[in-house]
């Protein structure tokens, strides 16, 4: 059986690398994770909820689930200009 086991996607995830890192894996995903990751651990506080929101779904534990570069981008250029 091949992939990452949900405890090995925890430790990771509490290291700050993507899942994925676990098994070698760098690919743009990973980048877009890194940028959830940040926004999660900024230590602002009073953060918008949906920032939150859009950073959680950047920290998507499954690569497929995280948007694109592209639609990132256009969903942070909405929070932003709110």
């Amino acid at each position: 059986k091949k992939g990452i086991t949900k405890k090995a996607l925890k430790e990771v995830s509490e290291t700050g690398h993507a899942p994925e890192m676990q098994i070698g894996k760098h690919d743009v995903k990973v980048d877009i994770w890194g940028v959830g990751y940040l926004i999660n651990s900024c230590g602002i506080n009073g953060i918008h909820s949906e920032l939150k929101s859009f950073a959680k779904r950047l920290c998507d534990d499954a690569p497929k689930g995280r948007p694109n570069a592209s639609d990132a981008h256009d969903e942070a250029i909405k929070i932003f200009k709110k």
